[in-house]
């Protein structure tokens, strides 16, 4: 993993480029639409880690929903309450966020994938269809956004990964690791 450089930044700009490109990635029979606001929402990112995460969740709903289907990248400000982190099983804290989301209506996700799909080196994929580090990136930018993200699925109606970002250039207080155990 590499800290990156992050800024506060304007989001629309950097998720409309992400949809644009990653339009011309996905089969013609797959739809793929943002649903961005015209008011500015800001966050401290760094661009090029916040466009890999949109990457990864969106090639993820593309092998979701197969040759044919629905991905929408979406963005909003909102208050988060009764939220649990899907990756690292955390609360999310209740207050202001952005939320950056995928959702598509493919095949939702079983819960034992659920349960572990974050973990790096834990993969669904077949050989030579990716390398399954896709979610273990995704958590590794977010968190170290101090942020979070939380999953809804359903099977045969789809899933929708939120990305949870502090607003306007405030890092949620994310807990130091604990010291190691010292040998007596």
């Amino acid at each position: 993993r590499q800290g990156g450089v992050r800024k506060a930044a304007e989001l629309a700009p950097i998720v409309r480029q992400s949809v644009q490109l990653l339009r011309a990635t996905m089969p013609s029979s797959t739809i793929i639409d943002a649903d961005v606001p015209m008011q500015p929402i800001i966050a401290e990112v760094d661009g090029v880690q916040l466009e890999q995460v949109l990457f990864n969740l969106c090639i993820n709903a593309r092998d979701a929903v197969g040759s044919h289907g629905r991905i929408r990248v979406g963005m909003r400000e909102r208050d988060a309450g009764a939220l649990r982190c899907a990756s690292c099983r955390s609360d999310v804290p209740a207050g202001r966020w952005v939320e950056l989301s995928v959702t598509d209506d493919g095949t939702g996700i079983p819960p034992d994938v659920l349960v572990r799909m974050f973990d790096p080196f834990y993969s669904t994929k077949e050989i030579d269809r990716g390398s399954g580090m896709g979610l273990a990136m995704v958590h590794g930018i977010v968190h170290s956004h101090g942020g979070h993200i939380a999953v809804e699925t359903r099977a045969g109606a789809g899933s929708t990964f939120r990305v949870m970002l502090p607003p306007g250039g405030a890092v949620a207080h994310v807990p130091p690791p604990l010291p190691a155990a010292r040998p007596a």
